[in-house]
């Protein structure tokens, strides 16, 4: 299998036409070792909340960060400060579960 998804350190693979569900709020990456490209669709479901103001929160929270968790696509991209933070980050997080 030469595309996954890692999620939360964990590897998840799948298919042409099969879809995979995951939670984006852990650590989380796609990876392709073909030489074919690949195109991924991804859709954000909003979590269901049960009162307004954790909505509404949930929402500002996604509104700013989203811009800040930015990953390039192409070398004329710009990374988000949040994606340049956590690739320092993200080592001390997986020595710790160790």
């Amino acid at each position: 299998m030469h595309c996954k998804m890692v999620v939360d350190d964990i590897e998840q693979y799948w298919r042409d036409g099969e879809s995979l569900y995951f939670d984006e709020t852990y650590i989380h990456y796609a990876e392709n070792q073909t030489a074919q490209g690949r195109l991924i669709l991804l859709c954000d479901i909003e979590r269901p909340m049960r009162f307004i103001l954790p909505q509404y929160i949930n929402r500002l929270m996604a509104f700013f960060l989203v811009k800040r968790a930015v990953a390039p696509n192409n070398i004329e991209d710009k990374t988000g400060l949040l994606n340049q933070l956590f690739k320092n980050i993200y080592p001390i997080r997986i020595f710790g579960k160790k």
